[in-house]
C-alpha cells in the first residue's frame, strides 16, 4: 500500500465499489462514472449479488471487459455485497457507489487532495445532489455547518452523511470491522458511527455524487423507519457520558441536539425513546440536591 502524503510519483490506489442487485436500468451509467474519474489509480470492483433477471445485468458487466473486477455470489443484501468487495480489495481507500447513482469525474481527486491537506488518516465525505429515476437533478444536498473532524459523532447522529460520498482508509476497516448483514437498510450508518467513535471526519463542500431518488430504494420502505429507530436509539446507548458532555456541555444537551434531528424525521420510535431518556434524566437529576435538571 502506498502512502496517501507521499510527494512522489506514486499515487495511492482507489478502490471504488459497485454492489448490484437486478440492476440493468442504471448500471452502466453508474461504471461509466467510476471509469471517468479524473484519479488514475483506480480498482474498479463489481459485486453481482445474485441477481435474477435473466442474465441483462451480468450481460452489462460483461461489455466492460477488463476494465472492471467482477465478482458474482448469492443474494445477501448491499452489507454482504460491500464486506465482500472489502475481502477482496487492494486499495489504500474504499469508495462505494451504489448502481443507481454517479460519481462526479473529480470525486476522487478531490477527496484525496482534502485528505492530504488534513493530513492524518480520516473518513471523507462531501456533499451531493438528488436526481430523479431519469437523471435530472432536483435539489442539492450539503452536509456542512459543523466541524467535524473534532465532532464527527453529529454526522453521523444528524444523518449528514450520503454514503457514497465516503471515501474509507483501508485499514479503518481492520480496526473498526466491516459492515453489519443483518442490518439491511442501516448498515451503512451503523459503520459510520463505529468510525466517528475513533476517527476524524472531514467535509469536502462540494456536491461530488448524483443519488438517484426513485420508489425502489431501501430507505423508502417501512421496515427501514423501525431499523433506523432502533439503531438510533442503540448509538445514543453507546456513546458514553462523558463524550457527550464534551460535545455539548452536558448530556441533556447533546440528547436535545439530537431529538432536534429526529423531530425532522419519520423515526417514531426513536423519538419517543428519545423523549423518554429527557424524562429520566430529569427525573434522576431531580432527585439528587443542588443538580440543576436542565
Amino acid at each position: 500500500m502506498t502512502d496517501p502524503f507521499d510527494v512522489s510519483d506514486a499515487k495511492p490506489l482507489v478502490t471504488i465499489v459497485i454492489p448490484v442487485f437486478n440492476g440493468a436500468d442504471y448500471l452502466a451509467q453508474a461504471i461509466d462514472s467510476a471509469l471517468a474519474q479524473t484519479w488514475p489509480a483506480l480498482e474498479i470492483l463489481v459485486v453481482n449479488d445474485g441477481s435474477n433477471d435473466g442474465g441483462a445485468t451480468r450481460a452489462i458487466i460483461d461489455g466492460y471487459g477488463s476494465r472492471l473486477k467482477t465478482f458474482d455470489k448469492p443474494n445477501g443484501g448491499v452489507g454482504s455485497a460491500l464486506n465482500h468487495a472489502i475481502a477482496q480489495m487492494r486499495g489504500d481507500y474504499f469508495c462505494w457507489l451504489s448502481h443507481d447513482d454517479l460519481f462526479e469525474p473529480e470525486k476522487t481527486e478531490r477527496q484525496l487532495q482534502a485528505l492530504a491537506q488534513f493530513g492524518a488518516p480520516a473518513v471523507v465525505f462531501s456533499d451531493w445532489k438528488n436526481m430523479s429515476a431519469k437523471g435530472k437533478v432536483i435539489q442539492s444536498r450539503t452536509a456542512g455547518g459543523e466541524d467535524f473532524a473534532r465532532f464527527p459523532l453529529w454526522a453521523v447522529l444528524e444523518g449528514r452523511i450520503n454514503g457514497c460520498t465516503i471515501m474509507v482508509p483501508r485499514h479503518f476497516f481492520d480496526l473498526c470491522g466491516t459492515f453489519l448483514e443483518d442490518l439491511p437498510t442501516t448498515q451503512d450508518y451503523e459503520l459510520w458511527f463505529r468510525f466517528a467513535c475513533r476517527f476524524p471526519f472531514v467535509h469536502v463542500p462540494e456536491p461530488l455524487v448524483r443519488q438517484r431518488v426513485h420508489i425502489a430504494q431501501g430507505s423508502r420502505i417501512s421496515r427501514h423507519l423501525d431499523e433506523a429507530s432502533l439503531l438510533w436509539m442503540d448509538m445514543l446507548d453507546r456513546i458514553p457520558r462523558d463524550v457527550m458532555r464534551d460535545y455539548c456541555g452536558s448530556e441533556r444537551s447533546f440528547i436535545e441536539r439530537t431529538l432536534s434531528f429526529l423531530n425532522r424525521t419519520s423515526y417514531k420510535a426513536a423519538i419517543a425513546g428519545v423523549d423518554q431518556l429527557l424524562a429520566d434524566l430529569a427525573e434522576r437529576r431531580g432527585a439528587v440536591p443542588g443538580i440543576p435538571t436542565s
